[in-house]
């Protein structure tokens, strides 16, 4: 329960009325099962943006589940029923060839949803062939970040 109350605390608390009015999306990662895909919440626009992977409509019948979760823990931070707002299906976002690599896709999603450009997906149709150079930066960017976090920490010492 200790996780729970941190998660709730560390994440969710952060997500307050202000700062959803001083966002223009959200990015809501969904666990769907054994399989990851993400939510995108384009604010001004009041509509949701589905962006998955491995489309099934098993996946796809999760989406409102995750939004009410989201509703329920970040109560009164959000427009009025925005869950109800549109969910639209990405087309031609990248796809994978495997059943494991839906976690690097989300991280990639968000990557180029939150980038200044706009999204154009079919620039983006490589990605399964390069799947081992991005899990390589994604261990280099943790590594990274943690050996700073170690670096502070002696520094206060």
């Amino acid at each position: 329960m200790r996780s729970m109350h941190f998660l709730k605390d560390s994440l969710i608390g952060h997500i307050t009325p202000e700062s959803v009015e001083a966002s223009d999306l959200v990015l809501m990662p969904c666990h769907l099962g054994s399989h990851w895909a993400l939510l995108v919440c384009w604010l001004k626009e009041q509509r949701w943006e589905y962006l998955d992977s491995l489309p099934s409509s098993l996946h796809h019948s999760g989406v409102r589940a995750n939004l009410k979760a989201l509703q329920e823990d970040a109560l009164h931070a959000f427009p009025e029923r925005f869950i109800d707002w549109p969910v639209e299906d990405a087309r031609k976002s990248p796809q994978q060839s495997n059943n494991y690599d839906c976690g690097v896709f989300v991280i990639k999603y968000m990557k180029v949803v939150t980038s200044l450009e706009v999204v154009t997906w079919q620039d983006h149709q490589g990605w399964q062939a390069d799947m081992p150079r991005f899990r390589a930066e994604i261990a280099a960017q943790i590594c990274k970040t943690f050996a700073r976090h170690i670096a502070d920490k002696l520094a206060a010492f």
